[in-house]
């Protein structure tokens, strides 16, 4: 498993925290083979992993993106 980490509290208290991934699943893998059996060969991507919210400015990512070649 992956270490844990120490966080205090408001009280100073502190908790260890365990990882909530396992290293032997999630691992780095080989980039280019990787983007390649998806069919991105040379293809920039954007990857997003949140609410889609208006609040979030998601409109000015895209438009940040589109204007800097995404």
């Amino acid at each position: 498993m992956a270490p844990g980490f120490y966080a205090a509290d408001a009280n100073k208290k502190f908790h260890w925290f365990h990882a909530v991934f396992d290293l032997e699943v999630f691992r780095p893998l080989n980039q280019k083979a990787v983007r390649s059996s998806l069919g991105l060969n040379g293809e920039k991507i954007l990857l997003y992993v949140g609410r889609v919210e208006p609040i979030k400015g998601l409109d000015l990512g895209g438009r940040n993106g589109r204007a800097n070649g995404l």
